[in-house]
């Protein structure tokens, strides 16, 4: 039986007026499984013109800025009766299909299905405001089998307000010129009772002054800022702004973040940053009419970041293909198998965000003796894509890094070889799977077949991401830095010998040591070498060490390091995590990323292992 999906979407809001139901309808066929009817709706007060919000904004969990809440009516499993298994919910602030489903945020606490034909409902919350969001739903049945995806139901959250109550001036003309002294009344259109921006009512003037010269400011508005503790990295912040004179489309704004410069003046009136840290924040608005009049006080949203970050831990030599996730108090959060369990060749573990809402992904990759292999897994363990960067017959390893470096807010997947060609791949998601996306470059000479590290970051606070690789094997010890430029990656800066040995391999990481918006570049000794840590920046072309050695363990230990790094202490700044670089205790301890005092140590897998880890952090 080809049982039909009846699929519709409604909006209600709370209000004493009664308000139409929005409908979408379609029918779609999947075998194995029920119909499903899918609704949406939030619990919001009307937009206020007036006051862009309404009257009171609150940032409690349930509150429409922050959430949207789900109905639909449980499909069953078998025609329109039975029980689902599970349900997939997923959603994205861009249109969601099949395509892009995969990468779309999803829930990770749906209800559990009820019987066919009774009510559904949940609440999504940690949602950001004045954004429009996309939602759609999957059904698996108790044999895997899954549905088509449902409509997609699309509602946008309310607006906040920041002020609560935008004044906006209107002046009469002025008096005529009497005795060095003009007047003119002025009143507020929104009636908010506050005087903060009301324009000057006399002055004095020449018997010349023009009386119709515009000299009333506009006021500015911020319409989604965080309401609460923020937790991801990334938000779209919105704004607006009134005027007497100019439209709210010819105004110009200008914008900014903590205490980093004035933007320039645009028209833009949202912008997205993807790398919040922790810690408080103060985002800034101020509005520009066609007069030239500015704001003199700009409208202001203070919040606060804390980012729910995670550990990856993944098993580099020594065990099988695990990929281990932690909270930063050490608590294990998930595990699951990257690759086939009687593989113990080993694996590479970075995370980042590929899917540009915030969260991370882990991205894992097969060391020697397996195809070269790049899978990317959500943090529960669900397979998103997998894809070859160097074909089937490559079987010798690969080194992976994450990073966004032509800035459009997309990161990309880059890859070197452990063995062979120093060559570096950089990939990007394009038509539902990862394909090349720049031309390839070799890291060294292409007489050194020892293997690339690689890692990235944005070092010269640009807002997007460098390149840097080292050897990862014996005969050098150079570090480079490369850059997109116009569409080929070129390297703009190389120091040599950064560590004594070109015997040791050099593991590489950044982070921002400083929390001043530019990562550092870390390094030390993969084998064969005291686990010294040593620091870097880029200064122009020029790779410059920034700090005394630290020995992050004894200096009898010649067994190298792995290197990652994160902010443990939630302060804004990037901390180590370092673990041995030979078959020993996985654990991995934490410095400071200010002074190297010792933070926490983290036992992963058992104390009785003896394991070469891989780890990254994400959110």
């Amino acid at each position: 039986m080809r049982p039909e999906t009846f699929l519709k979407l409604t909006e209600t809001k709370t209000r004493t007026t009664v308000h139409p139901i929005l409908a979408l309808s379609i029918v779609a066929f999947w075998a194995g499984l029920a119909g499903l009817v899918f609704y949406l709706n939030t619990q919001s007060q009307d937009f206020q013109l007036r006051q862009y919000v309404a009257s009171e904004v609150k940032a409690a969990a349930e509150d429409a800025t922050n959430s949207i809440r789900l109905n639909w009516t449980a499909p069953g499993d078998d025609g329109n009766s039975g029980q689902a298994s599970t349900y997939e919910i997923r959603y994205s602030t861009t249109p969601l299909n099949e395509t892009s489903w995969n990468f779309a945020t999803q829930l990770s606490s749906p209800p559990k299905p009820k019987p066919a034909g009774q009510s559904e409902s949940f609440l999504v919350t940690q949602l950001q405001p004045n954004q429009t969001y996309y939602f759609g739903l999957k059904t698996l049945d108790e044999a895997g089998n899954t549905s088509a995806i449902s409509n997609i139901a699309t509602k946008k959250t309310s607006a906040v307000s920041f002020p609560n109550c935008v004044e906006n001036w209107n002046c009469n003309a002025w008096s005529a010129c009497e005795s060095g002294q003009q007047t003119r009344s002025c009143a507020d259109q929104s009636a908010c009772g506050t005087q903060t921006n009301k324009p000057a009512e006399s002055q004095s003037c020449p018997a010349s002054t023009n009386q119709t010269t515009d000299s009333v400011p506009p006021n500015s508005v911020i319409t989604a800022a965080p309401t609460t503790t923020q937790i991801t990295p990334t938000f779209t912040f919105t704004w607006s702004g009134l005027d007497d004179t100019t439209s709210t489309n010819n105004l110009k704004f200008s914008y900014k973040l903590d205490n980093r410069a004035w933007s320039s003046w645009n028209t833009q009136t949202s912008l997205t940053v993807d790398n919040l840290k922790n810690g408080q924040h103060v985002f800034q608005v101020r509005s520009q009419d066609q007069a030239g009049n500015i704001d003199p006080s700009p409208a202001s949203a203070t919040f606060q970041v804390r980012l729910n970050s995670f550990l990856a831990v993944g098993v580099q030599k020594g065990g099988q293909p695990k990929v281990r996730t932690y909270n930063f108090n050490g608590v294990l959060l998930n595990q699951f198998s990257a690759f086939e369990s009687a593989y113990r060749g080993g694996i590479q573990v970075t995370v980042g965000d590929l899917g540009q809402d915030g969260h991370s992904e882990i991205v894992v990759s097969s060391n020697s003796g397996h195809r070269g292999e790049v899978k990317i897994f959500r943090p529960d363990g669900s397979l998103i894509t997998n894809f070859l960067p160097y074909g089937m017959s490559y079987r010798d390893g690969l080194n992976l890094a994450i990073a966004d470096i032509n800035g459009d807010g997309l990161a990309e997947i880059i890859t070197a070889k452990q063995k062979g060609l120093p060559n570096v791949r950089v990939f990007g998601y394009r038509l539902n799977r990862y394909t090349q996306v720049y031309k390839e470059f070799n890291a060294e000479s292409v007489n050194y077949r020892s293997g690339i590290s690689l890692a990235a970051g944005d070092i010269n606070g640009d807002g997007r991401d460098e390149i840097i690789t080292a050897p990862a094997g014996s005969g050098s010890n150079a570090l480079r830095v490369f850059r997109l430029q116009g569409n080929t990656i070129r390297q703009v800066a190389a120091k040599s010998k950064i560590l004594d040995s070109a015997n040791s391999g050099i593991a590489i990481a950044t982070g921002d040591l400083s929390g001043d918006g530019s990562a550092e570049i870390i390094v030390g000794p993969q084998k064969n070498y005291a686990p010294i840590i040593r620091i870097f920046t880029l200064r122009g072309t020029n790779i410059v060490k920034l700090r005394r050695d630290y020995r992050a363990f004894r200096t009898v230990d010649r067994a190298g390091i792995r290197l990652s790094t994160a902010d443990f202490n939630f302060d804004g700044k990037a901390d180590f995590f370092i673990s041995y670089g030979d078959i020993v205790q996985p654990k991995i301890t934490v410095f400071s990323g200010s002074n190297f005092v010792k933070l926490k140590t983290l036992n992963v897998f058992s104390s009785r292992d003896r394991l070469i880890l891989s780890h990254s952090s994400g959110v």
